[in-house]
């Protein structure tokens, strides 16, 4: 099922989440985040995977905004 199981990759303008989906064998399940000049603005990021619910989750929040939901 692909080399990686939860990656997060920062790319020109968006960050790259991506993991493999074993239920229907998509080797790499992604999806980007866009942003836009985040010189000197802090970043939490959370990614996760729920065995139980067998589904990747992360949430994005930059300094005082309201975290996104992946």
């Amino acid at each position: 099922m692909g080399d990686r199981q939860l990656a997060i990759w920062q790319g020109q303008g968006y960050y790259h989440f991506t993991t493999c989906n074993a239920q229907n064998g998509e080797v790499n399940a992604i999806q980007n985040v866009n942003y836009g000049d985040i010189e000197g603005v802090w970043t939490y990021i959370y990614y996760s995977y729920s065995v139980t619910a067998k589904r990747a989750v992360a949430f994005v929040r930059y300094t005082d905004d309201a975290p996104q939901r992946i």
